[in-house]
């Protein structure tokens, strides 16, 4: 497979089993065919590619893929830095690899990438190893214990080597973002509403994973441009997952639903309804452009329903704006929040910041407990949670803050318990 198409499938969460199809239907040979077929919104009508919600997604992952203004995205940063340190960790003069600079801190936008490699003391023949990758598309520079190499998508990848300590041994390879033990996936989506894969299909993927529990959050009724679930579409997913959870060993599926927050803050669905549900995650879905005080006070009332187990993408702020794009006094819904034991998301999808690193800081002050959720639409999305990882690495959270950390019966046990604690 080529880079391009490798790199295009990992970093927009596609199914490469797409390729084939995509090649022979519609003749598509290069990144630049695969482009116009996205801008004409050919994509679609494509089986499995996640219908006009689909289309969308990829539109805004596409444009995360190379630098922006001399910039790269987190999301493709890590991605790009990872793919080359898995190239080079086995090569036996390499004693250990690690990532400085602002990814290794988890911030948002990168001028390059910036490894640290320890080895003996054959430099060159590690020099003569990255440059013939095929990402690699030549050396900007060179000097004593340093290599800057142009990657193809065009920016730097800044390496420096240092020999071995006294005594030194390989070193297992952990990445910044690796630091929390993720359990599970509580916000995700499937094709009962506007995801790609059915309920099975996304278990087997987070077991494939590792996962103890995966959550799935379809959209409720009143978001039904994403094909929300009516009440009693709701109660016969609820069944589904029961019986899947009877026959399928080795991960346990959450019922859960992301529930629409209304105008006046009431739930889209109700309360005897959102009991029978394992977890429940409530967002603003529409109506964005109420003021501040309107929005604020919508949120908070939603909240002090008791119901809500986690807020999802509170302020829905991307990777593009500093701002939040919900006008929102985050200060009175982070106290609402402790009052009544709900969680803050840190939502991983890639275009996303939200909460950002700042807005976890702050939330962490009134005791809150967060969830890092990718809100996967497809199986192949559910490793996007490196995103929300390095928030939380940037914020300094422990695994203690996290609550998809958690086992799966300490989980279960926080959420029924979590209006208890405070």
């Amino acid at each position: 497979m080529e880079q391009w198409i490798n790199d295009i499938f990992h970093l927009t969460g596609l199914d490469p089993q797409l390729w084939p199809q995509l090649r022979q239907n519609y003749g598509i040979e290069s990144e630049k065919d695969f482009r116009s077929l996205i801008k004409k919104g050919i994509w679609q009508y494509i089986p499995k590619g996640g219908g006009k919600s689909g289309q969308g997604q990829i539109k805004r992952l596409l444009r995360l893929i190379e630098p922006i203004d001399g910039f790269l995205a987190f999301h493709a940063a890590s991605f790009y830095a990872e793919q080359l340190i898995f190239q080079l960790k086995d090569l036996p003069q390499i004693l250990n690899i690690e990532v400085t600079g602002s990814l290794g801190k988890g911030e948002v936008w990168h001028s390059d990438i910036d490894l640290l490699i320890s080895c003996d003391e054959k430099v060159e023949n590690i020099i003569n190893v990255i440059t013939h990758l095929p990402q690699i598309s030549g050396i900007i520079r060179r000097e004593p214990g340093r290599a800057i190499f142009l990657h193809y998508r065009n920016f730097p990848i800044d390496i420096h080597f240092c020999p071995p300590g006294p005594e030194q041994l390989r070193k297992p390879l952990v990445l910044p973002w690796d630091l929390y033990s993720l359990k599970g996936d509580l916000h995700t989506h499937t094709d009962w509403s506007e995801g790609v894969h059915s309920l099975e299909e996304m278990a087997l993927a987070a077991k494939e994973i590792g996962y103890e529990y995966l959550a799935i959050c379809d959209h409720s009724w009143i978001h039904a441009s994403a094909g929300g679930l009516s009440p009693k579409r709701l109660k016969e997913q609820i069944e589904a997952i029961r019986k899947l959870n009877d026959r399928l060993p080795g991960i346990t599926l959450l019922a859960g639903s992301e529930v629409d927050i209304t105008e006046s803050g009431g739930l889209a669905y109700e309360e005897n309804l959102l009991k029978e549900l394992d977890i429940v995650i409530a967002s603003v879905h529409y109506l964005y452009g109420q003021n501040c005080h309107e929005l604020t006070e919508r949120i908070i009332k939603a909240l002090e329903t008791g119901m809500v187990d986690v807020l999802a993408h509170p302020t829905h702020q991307t990777v593009f704006s500093n701002t939040n794009n919900l006008h929102l006094d985050m200060e009175r819904v982070f106290k609402a929040a402790s009052s009544v034991g709900t969680v803050m998301e840190i939502n991983s999808f890639p275009d996303r910041n939200d909460l950002s690193a700042d807005l976890v800081i702050r939330a962490k002050r009134y005791g809150l407990k967060m969830a890092i959720n990718t809100d996967a639409h497809a199986r192949e999305q559910l490793i996007f949670s490196r995103t929300g990882r390095a928030i939380a690495l940037k914020a300094q959270l422990e695994e203690g803050d996290i609550i998809n950390t958690l086992s799966l019966a300490d989980l279960q046990d926080f959420l029924k318990n979590r209006g208890k604690m405070v």
